[in-house]
């Protein structure tokens, strides 16, 4: 087993706690906290995340919904979640690398329990591209395809696309995010009055 593998499987069970066993040293407890330190220090320039970086932070606005982006530990995640006009959570998201796909992928809840989305993220220049599959409570897959592209440092256009036969996109849903300064009244989009 390589020294990184062995570093990350220590993490993950520290993690799960399964080396939360009598008898651990501190030398063995030591190693465990350097493992999670090291597996969770990316540099920008590797983390294929640092893209969400625009996002993370304050508030966005995108017609009904209000959205918040933060960190994971280490950068190794982006953690979202969605509120209503009323202030109540409506859905919580995940983005992660997976080292395997060697991708982005995540996973968004509806907060009524009753939409599971499974994600696949990429990022082309200033547009996030999210394939995405909305799966109903009966397991039934819905395809869509979302972007995101950013106006500006305070705006993204978000466009829905339906998935039709032989891969035929459709657009479906279309909207402007504003990030919300810490007052909470949104700025206009440049051009706008």
């Amino acid at each position: 087993m390589t020294r990184p593998r062995h570093r990350c499987l220590l993490a993950l069970g520290a993690l799960l706690g399964t080396l939360a066993f009598p008898g651990a040293s501190s030398a063995d407890e030591a190693s465990v906290r350097a493992s999670l330190e090291a597996a969770s220090t990316v540099s920008p320039q590797e983390n294929p995340l640092s893209p969400f970086g625009r996002l993370v932070g304050g508030k966005w606005k995108i017609s009904l919904l209000t959205h918040e982006f933060e960190w994971g530990i280490g950068q190794q995640s982006v953690f979202a979640r969605s509120y209503d006009e009323a202030g109540e959570l409506a859905a919580e998201a995940r983005w992660f690398w997976h080292p395997e796909e060697k991708t982005i992928r995540g996973y968004s809840v509806g907060a009524k329990g009753n939409t599971l989305a499974e994600m696949t993220t990429h990022f082309e220049g200033d547009t996030l591209i999210n394939e995405l599959e909305l799966i109903n409570p009966d397991g039934e897959r819905t395809a869509y395809t979302g972007h995101w592209v950013f106006t500006d440092e305070d705006h993204y256009d978000w466009t829905l696309f339906t998935h039709g036969p032989e891969s035929a996109k459709t657009e479906a849903m279309k909207a402007t995010a504003t990030r919300l300064p810490p007052n909470g009244n949104p700025q206009p989009a440049e051009g706008e009055g």
